[in-house]
C-alpha cells in the first residue's frame, strides 16, 4: 500500500507513464455468469524485476504477484511478476498519468469512462442495465484496440511526427484524414461504435 500522505511527483508520473506504455496493460475484464455479464477495469504491469513494481506499488498501491501464466509458458526464464489495480484505484492512477502517456492514452480514457458501482464479489460489479450496455460497448471498443492499437497508433505517432517537424500534415492526407483509414496495406478495420 501506498504510504497515505505519499503525492507521487510529476517525474515519478511521467515514469509510470512510460512504464505503463512499454509494459502495462490497460483494460476492462469481462465475466459471465447466470446469462449475466459483469465488467471491471483493471491495470497491469508485467516485469520479471519485483524491485520496480514494488516502486509502483509503494506509490500508488495494488498487489503484486507471480505471474503464473508466464512461469507456464517460459518455464526457463526468469519468474515474471505482475502488479495490478482494479477499478476506481486503476482510474485514479490513470487519471495522474494521463497526460504523459504516448502509447496508450486511448486506452487509458475508455477505462477512465467506466462507470464503477459498488462490488458484487471479486471486484466485478453489479450495474443498471444502461451501465452494462455502456460497459459492453467500452469493453469491445479497448478489445478493438487491443487487436489493432499498435497499427493505429503508429501511424497517429508518424503523423504527429511530421507535423512537428514540418508544421504540415502528411502529404496526401488532407490534415484531417481519420488514421487507420488510409487505403493502401497500412488500413485497420474501423473500431466499433461508442454508441
Amino acid at each position: 500500500m501506498p504510504l497515505p500522505s505519499y503525492h507521487p511527483t510529476e517525474m515519478e508520473k511521467a515514469y509510470l507513464a512510460g512504464i505503463l506504455d512499454g509494459e502495462g496493460y490497460i483494460a476492462i475484464a469481462r465475466k459471465a455468469t447466470c446469462g449475466k455479464s459483469y465488467y471491471r477495469a483493471y491495470v497491469e504491469v508485467t516485469n520479471t524485476r519485483r524491485l520496480l513494481l514494488e516502486w509502483i506499488q509503494a506509490r500508488w498501491g495494488g498487489c503484486i504477484y507471480p505471474d503464473s501464466h508466464a512461469a507456464f509458458n517460459r518455464p526457463n526464464n526468469a519468474v515474471c511478476w505482475k502488479w495490478a489495480l482494479h477499478s476506481g484505484q486503476a482510474k485514479r492512477v490513470l487519471r495522474e498519468v494521463l497526460e504523459y502517456l504516448v502509447i496508450k492514452p486511448e486506452q487509458a480514457t475508455i477505462v477512465l469512462d467506466f462507470p464503477c458501482r459498488p462490488r458484487s464479489g471479486k471486484g466485478f460489479h453489479r450495474r443498471t442495465p444502461k451501465s452494462i450496455a455502456l460497459s459492453g460497448k467500452l469493453f469491445n471498443r479497448l478489445r478493438w484496440l487491443h487487436q489493432h492499437g499498435g497499427k493505429v497508433n503508429a501511424l497517429r505517432y508518424r503523423q504527429q511526427v511530421l507535423e512537428a517537424t514540418t508544421g504540415e500534415p502528411e502529404a496526401g492526407d488532407g490534415g484531417d484524414q481519420e488514421v487507420g483509414n488510409e487505403q493502401d496495406d497500412r488500413t485497420v478495420d474501423s473500431p466499433p461504435a461508442q454508441g
